[in-house]
């Protein structure tokens, strides 16, 4: 336990593993960009196959004692661990920004985020549940913990830990059949948003490009598909394009659209926006390049207007600030297209009538839908994704079962 008078404080400056609860220097070093301004970060440790025994062997080891803590201690503890991690909250944030190239803002967000949903966990409990309690006998059943899990985490949001990708969680899932190991898996999203005839919209369209655009477009529960109704579809358009244009970009503290994370991530969105030109597709704002004028690996806000549905920038997830518009006028079509993905991570709908969202959001296959928003998280709400999204559940009651096992007791007299 940390009392009140211990020091906290982190060296941002020098990075380490942590094995046995040593600092371990490991062997080679490595280094990331600033995605923004190219300058090179801090060496850290290039971890080895070894390395990673070491501190899967320390972590059993530990775990036999962890487990006969009382839950309330443990609680304190990882309490005291989030109090940490706000004492260094700014030096954080100013790493968020030059690791991931997030503006300020954006940085703090995830670092906050991050935050609470470490501190709504730990209000989060399982209780033991009674399946019979009678004269013959009693039966319970209560929860166990799995043990040493190991996480394989994205980039995209290294603080708050969000999605990976659907083609290294097959690769993930493929090892861990192997050996009968249970494995969780939150992956990428291909999320459709519905627009219906009778919303205002400028404020729709400046919500959506604010869902759409946000971290780059590197987020698994961004929207990234928006299916507008032929009755509004110009006006959202046009709203939408003024908001894009309206994004400063850089990492500075007013600007809203950073850089994407790396040079590898660079290539793959080169390629992307170079099919849209390529494919001869209509685009309303933003280009087919990266910005010249930039050092980093910035590329702009782009808006496509009603591409086929066939088209790349529909069918996969771009994961980079490129969105498609697309026209619909009937609802059945209009749910069908939204479907027609491998992905089900995440979708919404946008309408005055409580009817038609309930109506449509029934139909949506997706493991979270939003009505007039998205992507909204909490850490007591269940998240997980349906077909290609994912395998398993992260976040409330549900999530923390992942983490479990089951055991049935059952009690009789002697």
């Amino acid at each position: 336990m940390m009392s009140e008078s211990t020091d906290t404080s982190l060296d941002f400056t020098h990075f380490h593993n942590v094995i046995d609860g040593s600092l371990d220097n490991g062997g080679n070093k490595r280094h990331t960009l600033n995605p923004g301004t190219l300058e090179s970060n801090p060496d850290v440790p290039t971890t080895s196959a070894g390395d990673v025994d070491r501190a899967v062997e320390s972590a059993q080891k530990a775990a036999k004692i962890w487990v006969q803590v009382p839950w309330p201690e443990r609680k304190k503890i990882i309490e005291s661990y989030t109090s940490a991690l706000e004492s260094n909250a700014d030096k954080f944030i100013e790493l968020l920004v030059k690791e991931q190239g997030k503006p300020p803002f954006w940085a703090k967000n995830e670092f906050e985020t991050g935050v609470s949903f470490l501190k709504g966990t730990c209000n989060l409990s399982l209780t033991e549940q009674t399946i019979e309690d009678t004269k013959e006998r009693k039966v319970v059943t209560h929860y166990t913990p799995l043990g040493v899990v190991v996480g394989v985490v994205p980039w995209n949001y290294p603080f708050h830990l969000a999605c990976g990708s659907a083609s290294t969680g097959k690769r993930v899932m493929e090892q861990c059949a192997r050996t009968l190991k249970r494995v969780t898996l939150e992956l990428s999203g291909n999320d459709p948003a519905i627009v219906c005839a009778d919303v205002d919209p400028v404020d729709v369209a400046t919500k959506l490009a604010l869902f759409a655009f946000c971290n780059a477009g590197q987020i698994c529960m961004s929207v990234k598909r928006i299916y507008v109704h032929d009755a509004v579809y110009d006006q959202v358009l046009s709203a939408m394009v003024a908001v894009a244009q309206s994004f400063k970009v850089g990492t500075d503290p007013e600007a809203f659209l950073g850089p994407v994370a790396h040079e590898a991530q660079f290539e793959r969105l080169k390629a992307v926006y170079a099919d849209l030109e390529a494919d001869g597709l209509r685009i309303a704002c933003g280009g087919t390049k990266p910005l010249e004028e930039t050092k980093g690996y910035f590329f702009p806000a782009t808006i496509v207007d009603n591409p086929p549905d066939k088209a790349a920038v529909v069918q996969e997830e771009q994961f980079g600030p490129v969105i498609p518009l697309l026209r619909w006028s009937e609802e059945s079509d209009v749910l069908r297209r939204a479907n027609d993905s491998d992905a089900g991570l995440g979708a919404s709908v946008w309408t005055r009538d409580d009817q038609q969202a309930k109506r449509i959001a029934s139909k949506l296959e997706a493991g979270n839908v939003w009505i007039n928003t998205h992507a909204e998280i909490m850490p007591n709400t269940p998240f997980g994704g349906q077909k290609q999204s994912g395998f398993g559940l992260e976040w409330g009651v549900e999530g923390l079962k992942s983490y479990c096992n089951l055991q049935a007791v059952y009690s009789r007299a002697l």
